[in-house]
This record gives structure tokens, sequence and C-alpha cells, in this order.
């Protein structure tokens, strides 16, 4: 095994590791600690030690947000808690992710873990979905079990790994669940629809086109028995468990304020000019009313200031432009979608929360691939006999006129 080999496989087994640590903080399973997320900026500490290979224009481009957050922290010194220390280093962490150059990935090994890990969400999610937590694991994430938006950005987590990852029909096999568990969370942010309509569009991708050869989509997916299975499939477990669950529903989650009073809460904590400009310190934006702006936009201005969003969301089409370049046109299709989620949910700019988290994994992923780094294939290349390999490519010619002799014969 050659050190590019072992790299991408150690690289593999980080990324998985990183994802369901995220997933057990967001999910049923986790708890109201810091443990996870900790764990987590471990895992990405060691991610990055094992690569060092960073795209200088893209340092350039994210340490401008970074001085801005550093500034936000030293501006408010004394007014916040350890708390916020902990968060400016774990957004701090995770831009640094945006900045790598293309590394190594085992992505055979990468998908099937991905597809197993999202199987047992799936499998867990609709038993409790429908039958509520079980009281051996007792209920330990709030956020999850009492308010329908940590469900639906858990959800649309996982449409985004099956989708740009696992990709193919059993990406879609596994992405209609989650479609649906989303969308029946109970959620009243109608962009979690938008999100999900917009993830779908990935089937458009010039990509997808490309490796079908096929412009009649729609036709090749009305041909489809598996769609037409996993159909008849939905409509019978919708028969038989939507009542129940939508009564289950009714009686989990929380009802509180509407999104424009909760947006319109979240601008009256920020008071001053300084504050708008500059922001209140990382993780403070609300701290004193107890209740999110649920808008990742209002959340960065509170928190960091409009210098801090304004520089972020410039770094980041810059890092998106870098991707499509390189051959990354699926991104496209993958980075709208969650900043139109961010309108209406506190899951950009802000930590290693799980969306924003996947954003940059999956950047990763896609220019591993486009690269030609996936050490599967080139594992596969070496390990094929001279009888499998193809033959060298030959140079034909045409043989060489013979000269004529004009000889006078006489």
């Amino acid at each position: 095994m050659t050190h590019r080999s072992a790299q991408g496989i150690a690289n593999s087994l980080l990324f998985s590791s990183i994802l369901v640590v995220s997933a057990l903080y967001h999910s049923e399973l986790g708890g109201p600690g810091s443990v996870y997320n900790s764990v987590n900026v471990g895992l990405i500490g060691g991610f990055l030690l094992l690569n060092r290979d960073f795209d200088h224009g893209l340092v350039l481009a994210f340490s401008v947000p970074l001085a801005f957050l550093a500034m936000s922290v030293a501006g408010n010194v004394g007014g916040f808690g350890f708390g916020s220390y902990r968060a400016a280093g774990a957004t701090a962490i995770g831009y640094v992710l945006f900045t790598l150059r293309p590394v190594p990935l085992h992505h055979r090994l990468l998908r099937r873990i991905v597809t197993t890990f999202l199987i047992v969400n799936l499998v867990l999610s609709v038993y409790w979905f429908t039958q509520g937590p079980p009281s051996t694991f007792g209920v330990a994430n709030a956020n999850f079990n009492r308010n329908p938006n940590g469900a639906s950005a858990f959800f649309v987590g996982c449409v985004m790994l099956s989708l740009a990852l696992v990709k193919g029909r059993l990406g879609w096999m596994l992405a209609v669940p989650f479609m649906l568990l989303t969308v029946t969370t109970g959620s009243r942010a109608g962009a979690v629809v938008i999100t999900l309509m917009l993830l779908g569009c990935l089937v458009f991708s010039p990509a997808e086109v490309e490796r079908h050869k096929s412009r009649a989509l729609l036709r090749r997916i009305a041909s489809n028995w598996t769609v037409w299975v996993m159909a008849s499939v939905a409509v019978a477990l919708a028969v038989r468990f939507l009542p129940d669950a939508v009564d289950y529903l009714m009686t989990r989650f929380e009802v509180g304020q509407s999104r424009s009073e909760q947006w319109e809460e979240g601008w009256a904590n920020i008071r001053s000019l300084r504050g708008f400009l500059f922001g209140g310190g990382p993780a403070t934006l609300g701290a004193e009313t107890g209740a999110a702006a649920h808008s990742s936009y209002i959340e960065a201005i509170g928190n960091c200031g409009v210098f801090f969003l304004a520089t972020t969301l410039i770094a980041m089409f810059a890092w998106l432009r870098r991707l499509v370049r390189n051959g990354c046109r699926d991104m496209l299709w993958l980075v709208p979608p969650v900043l139109v989620y961010g309108l209406v949910e506190n899951i950009l700019f802000n930590g290693i929360n799980s969306v924003w988290l996947l954003t940059m994994l999956l950047g990763i992923a896609a220019q591993s691939r486009e690269a030609g780094l996936d050490v599967a294939t080139r594992t596969r290349a070496r390990g094929l006999s001279p009888v499998q390999r193809a033959p060298p490519r030959q140079l034909v010619t045409a043989p060489a006129p013979l000269a004529s002799t004009n000889r006078d014969t006489r």
C-alpha cells in the first residue's frame, strides 16, 4: 500500500467519523453538552494536519472574515462567557476546511460507509418518528425532539448526502424517504420545501445529464420500474402511519413565534451601530431573551457584524467559483439551496453546524473526485493482471510506397 492510498483511506475514515459525530449531536441520541462538538473539532483538526495543503487564494479570501471574527471577540472581551470563545474557535476551524486543496479519498469506501450510515438513520428515524423515542434512551436532545427545525435540518443534511455523495438510483431511494420525513416534521419554514426542490434539481445537473447521455430524463424516470415501486411503498406507508404521525407531531413539537416575529426580535437585540458593524460577540445574539433569531444572516450580523457576513459570502462565492472551474459543477445545485435554507434557520456561518459542515465536506469530496485523487480507482488499476490491462496504444503507420523504377528497356 502506497502512502497516497493510506492517506486516502485515513481521510475517508476521518470524513465518515466527522459525519457520525455530527449526526449523533443532532439526532435523537444527542445530548445538551458540548462533548460532540469538542470531539468533532478534534477530528477536523486531525483531518487538517493529515493534509496540510491549502489554496493560498482561498486562504486570503477566508482570512478576511476571520479577521472580523477576531475583532468581534476582541471588542467584546468580558461581555460573554466561555461558550462564545468555543464558538469562535469552532467557526475558525470550519472556515479553514474551505481552504484545502483537493485531498486523496477512497471514494468507494466512503460511499459504502455513508450508505450504511444513511440506512441506519432512516430506519431509526422512521421508527422513532412513528412510535416516539424509546424510554430506554431518554429524550436527551431537546432541539430534535421538541423543535421541528432541528429535525428538519438533520433530514435535509441526509438528503444532501444521498443526492450528492451516494448518487444514482440508490441515492434517490434514500433521499425520497428523508424528503418525506422533512416535509412532515411540522416545521413552518417554507424554505425547507424550496430547499428540497432545489436539491432535487441535482438530477438535472450537467454531470448527471452527461452521465446518462440523454435529454429525456423525465421519460426515463416515468419508465423506470424502481420509481413506481418506491411510489407504491410510500403511499402504503403514508396510509398506514401518517394519521398516527400527525397526531404524534401535534403533541411532540412546541408551537412558538412566527418567523417574522422572531426576526423582529433578533433585529431588536442589535441596539447600536457598533453592534451592527462588528457584532456583540460569537453566540451572543438572543442571550438576554433566550430566543434565537431563526435566520443565519441576522445571527451573523448580531454576533460578528455585517462586515463578517459580507466578507464570508464573498469568500464562499470565491470558493464555489474555484470548485466550478475545477469541474465540480454539481456544487452549483447544492450551495444555493443551503443559502436559501439559511434565511430561516441558524445553520450557516456559526461553528460546525450539520448543514454548514456538510457543505464543506461535500465540496472536499467533489474536488477529490474531479482531481483524479480517488485512491480506489488507482488501486484497482495497479491490481490488474497483465492480461486484464488494456494493451498499450500503438502507433500504426502506413507502409511507405515502393519507389517505382522507370528503367528504360530497349
